[in-house]
């Protein structure tokens, strides 16, 4: 459900007289545009003023009013204010607990805050609600193969990713990972390989492969792959040096 449907259902059930319905839908129906912000043209602050002033008038409930916290979220994302994005997720969450979407956007903002444990954990309850779905199971391996814990956990939530969506750009990936913090550097060159296959303009993925040819003696494959991913990426050897993996 969209965030205008959401309210616009909560509105309908709202005892306002026809003269103070018709002024108020024109304020609502304002806030809901700059809420929702489907087209980026809103302020930050301005969006997060009018999901406030949404969430005040009483008129959602429910999933409506996880939508608008959840929207809320986001635009605090957008000014760097991560603490209180956390907050409003976790009032989402609160009023609509099958709410995916708001355990993944809460999930991502703990793995930006290396909160690995919570980030599993929401990702977690995106796989209960959404089992069939390669997407909780591919983050979820993600953050594992990020943390450095639970390897073998990480590489069944992988698999079963490869499972649902074969090629899956971030499960290869993660295993690719995987297998380098495990040593197992011919399986981590062929994870790779097939990442760079579905996307050679990913520069995690070539240097990934890159880091693996080295390992295995092959200088000219790591030499090739290191230049193709920095010249993506200027930044990608700082990435992996981050995951405390060096070439």
């Amino acid at each position: 459900m969209n965030l205008r449907g959401a309210l616009g259902i909560a509105l309908l059930a709202a005892s306002l007289s026809a003269s103070v319905a018709s002024a108020q839908m024109l304020m609502v129906n304002r806030f809901i545009r700059q809420c929702n912000d489907v087209d980026h043209s809103t302020p930050p602050q301005d969006a997060i003023y009018a999901c406030t002033q949404l969430i005040r008038y009483n008129l959602a409930i429910g999933h409506a009013l996880a939508v608008l916290y959840n929207s809320r979220a986001l635009h605090h994302i957008d000014l760097h204010q991560d603490e209180e994005a956390l907050s409003d997720f976790t009032r989402a969450i609160f009023y609509s607990p099958r709410y995916a979407q708001a355990y993944i956007n809460r999930a991502l903002l703990q793995m930006v805050h290396r909160r690995f444990p919570d980030a599993v954990a929401d990702y977690g309850q995106v796989i209960s609600i959404i089992p069939n779905n390669q997407i909780g199971y591919s983050a979820r391996c993600w953050a594992r193969a990020l943390w450095g814990q639970e390897l073998d956990l990480a590489r069944a939530d992988c698999e079963t990713a490869l499972r649902l969506s074969p090629h899956r750009l971030g499960a290869l990936e993660g295993v690719g990972l995987i297998n380098l913090r495990e040593a197992r550097y011919a399986d981590a060159y062929a994870a790779y390989d097939e990442a760079v296959a579905a996307n050679a303009g990913n520069a995690r993925v070539r240097y990934g492969r890159g880091i693996a040819a080295r390992r295995l003696g092959r200088a000219a494959d790591a030499s090739a792959d290191f230049a193709a991913a920095t010249e993506i990426d200027p930044q990608v050897p700082q990435t992996f040096a981050g995951y405390g993996i060096t070439p």
